[in-house]
Parts: structure tokens; C-alpha cells; sequence
């Protein structure tokens, strides 16, 4: 009897651990590999989507459930906002999320866009050019009448991280579901790539993106291990002077993290800011005047140009030696790049121009670069 008991209460014993093992393995398939601003929970019919969209703190400020069946979500909590899928009708209002729709193979899913004159992508373009997608956000606000009209399934749109203040009150005041990214408070250039998924959630391409998002992320991790056996590391500041302030990335930022990733300095390495640090001209030399790369400087197509603002740049080491990098290799006529396009769901071309422009020796243009030119 007492071998029964035992062989009973070891069964429920290794059962119960089954199924906690089963549940913790489903709650970490749940969360992202990378990103902390969004949470995907995949149910056997559906799947609920969160929303970490607050810049102070990780609190849920929306909910949604996506399901190609809205049947089945009887029992969901009246907090979700049901959305059926494939969404076949998205109002997109930033070229970045217009691009990753297109990436995703679901150009023709997106009926409007913020303003045509920042997209390059030629597909893109076409669209706007042809009529098939609309423009809704030419001046400062959104053209909420023109949107209603459009009779969207979803609304995506960039934000500040400050909660329902990110939506201006009259598309609150519509019935319209609206997805905010706050993708740029992520911490790392592998977790804002990640945010593909998020769109691809909607768009019923969760495969697609997961094919994409793999390889991105194996080719970053492979380039970031391969440039650790570089034993010379250069200093490399970036951005330029704007107006009364020179906003250079925080040490904990996306560019300061692809900088150490790539192999190199960066003067404000121990700052623990995620944003833009608002510092003088003389902050900015004092720490970087003999820097060896300068990099990403608005808008900028020459040496000339750029004294041409302020002659005072040319004090700098790495303007005297040559050593200036733009992320405006492709652009369109009006000068937007297509590194601010693309670039954040593919920081694996980023990187790579990066270790090639730092620690090449021989490289002397542009054509190995997906996003940099030498400017000369």
C-alpha cells in the first residue's frame, strides 16, 4: 500500500512539474526575444497583444485581441479592443511602419499614410503617385475627417511614451482602433527590429515576420562576435549642432549600443540616458574634438556644406583627416534617407556598415555601404 502511495503521490508530483514547466516554457514563448514595449500571447484561436507604451515605467496601456474568427472571443475581457485579421485596411502615419508593411509583402493592405514626401521606397512612391494610397497628415495635424472616410480597420502611429496623450483627441474621439509604437524607447537596435512582429501581428504575417526578424538577428549577433577580435578601437562621436543645442545619442541608446557593437568609443559611453543629450558646441569638442570618425550629421552632403553652417566644425580631428560618414548614401529628391526608413527592422546593415567604415582600412568609397557615403 504503501509503494502505491508513494508511486501515486510521485506521478501527481512530476505532473504538477510538467505542467508548470509547460506553462513558464508557453510564458516565455510569449514574450519577445528581445523587445520590453510590446507582448504578444498567442492562444490556441487568437492572440492578445499589449501595449508598454509609457516612457516612465513598463505599465500596459492598451489591449488588444486578434483573431480571424471574432466569434471566438466571447469570453475575452471587455478591456481588449477586438480587431479581426488579416487587417486589410491600415491607416499608417510614419513612412518607417508604411516600410515594414511593405517588407512584409502588404503594400496593398495600406490605405493612406502620414505624408508621401518622406517615403523613398519606390513601390511606396507609386502608390501615393497612382492614388492608391492616400496622404492624410500633410501640415501638423492628421486629417481626421479624410481617415474616418477611409473606413480603416487600424491606425498606427508613432509616440512619445505619454500614454493617451499620444493620440490627438479627435482621433480619440473616433471609433477607430489606434496602435501607438514607442519603439524608440527600446534599448537595443535588435529589440526596436523586433516591432516587425508587432505589425505582422496585425497583418496576419506573424510567419513572415518571424523569418525575417531570424535572420536579421543572426547576422547581427554574427558581425557584433566577429568585430570583438578587433583590438583597436576608435573614438566616434556623432550629429551636428541644431539650432542652440547639438543633440548627441545617450550612452544607452540605440547608436551608442551599435557604436560598442561595432567595435568603437563613444565619449558619452557612461551617460545612462536612452534619449538625445542637449549639449553646447563646446561640450561636444571638449569630448570629441579628437575623435576619429564623425558620423550621422543632418542633411549634409559635403565638408563644404557643413562648414557652411558653422566653420568651427573644421577644428575637429576627424573633418581634418577626412573621416566623415553620412547616412545619406540613398535618398530621395527631397533628401530623406532610406537608413531612417529601414533601418530599424535591419540594424544588421547598419552594423555592417559600421565595422567596415571603422576598422577597413582599404576602404576608400561608398559602394560595400547599404546607408553611408563619405562625404568629401
Amino acid at each position: 500500500m504503501y509503494t502505491f502511495r508513494y508511486t501515486i503521490s510521485l506521478l501527481a508530483a512530476l505532473l504538477l512539474l510538467a505542467c508548470s514547466t509547460a506553462q513558464k516554457r508557453k510564458r516565455e514563448e510569449n514574450r519577445m526575444d528581445h523587445a520590453q514595449r510590446f507582448i504578444i500571447e498567442e492562444q490556441e484561436s487568437y492572440q492578445y497583444v499589449k501595449l508598454l507604451g509609457n516612457k516612465n515605467n513598463l505599465d500596459t496601456t492598451s489591449f488588444f485581441v486578434l483573431s480571424n474568427d471574432t466569434s471566438a472571443l466571447g469570453m475575452v475581457p471587455r478591456k481588449y479592443t477586438r480587431i479581426q485579421t488579416p487587417c486589410r485596411r491600415m491607416v499608417v502615419l510614419s513612412s518607417i511602419y508604411a516600410a515594414m508593411l511593405h517588407e512584409l509583402g502588404c503594400l496593398n493592405n495600406v490605405v493612406a499614410i502620414d505624408n508621401g514626401d518622406y517615403l523613398v521606397n519606390s513601390d511606396l512612391r507609386n502608390a501615393v503617385a497612382q492614388g492608391r494610397v492616400a496622404e492624410v497628415a500633410k501640415g501638423p495635424e492628421p486629417d481626421v475627417e479624410k481617415i474616418v472616410q477611409l473606413q480603416p480597420d487600424v491606425i498606427f502611429m508613432f509616440g512619445m511614451g505619454n500614454g493617451g496623450d499620444d493620440v490627438p483627441s479627435q482621433l480619440k474621439r473616433t471609433t477607430i482602433p489606434i496602435v501607438v509604437s514607442t519603439d524608440h524607447l527600446e534599448t537595443s537596435p535588435l529589440s526596436r527590429a523586433e516591432w516587425l512582429k508587432l505589425f505582422a501581428a496585425f497583418a496576419g504575417k506573424s510567419s513572415t515576420a518571424d523569418t525575417i526578424f531570424s535572420y536579421v538577428k543572426k547576422r547581427y549577433e554574427r558581425l557584433r562576435d566577429s568585430a570583438k577580435f578587433f583590438s583597436s578601437l576608435p573614438l566616434v562621436f556623432t550629429e551636428m549642432k541644431v539650432g542652440e543645442a547639438w543633440y548627441t545619442p545617450g550612452g544607452k541608446s540605440n547608436m551608442a549600443t551599435l557604436l560598442q557593437d561595432a567595435a568603437a568609443r563613444y565619449p558619452w559611453s557612461e551617460n545612462k540616458s536612452a534619449g538625445s543629450l542637449p549639449l553646447s558646441f563646446e561640450q561636444v569638442y571638449t569630448k570629441a574634438g579628437n575623435a576619429d570618425f564623425w558620423l550621422n550629421i543632418p542633411l549634409v552632403k559635403s565638408k563644404k556644406e557643413l562648414t557652411g553652417h558653422d566653420m568651427r566644425y573644421s577644428y575637429f580631428k576627424a573633418f581634418k583627416t577626412g573621416q566623415l560618414y553620412n547616412n545619406n548614401k540613398v535618398t530621395n529628391a527631397l533628401g530623406y534617407s532610406t537608413y531612417w526608413e529601414t533601418g530599424m527592422y535591419h540594424p544588421e546593415r547598419i552594423l555592417s556598415d559600421l565595422i567596415l567604415i571603422f576598422h577597413n582600412k582599404g576602404l576608400l568609397d561608398s559602394t560595400q555601404l547599404y546607408y553611408y557615403r563619405r562625404l568629401q
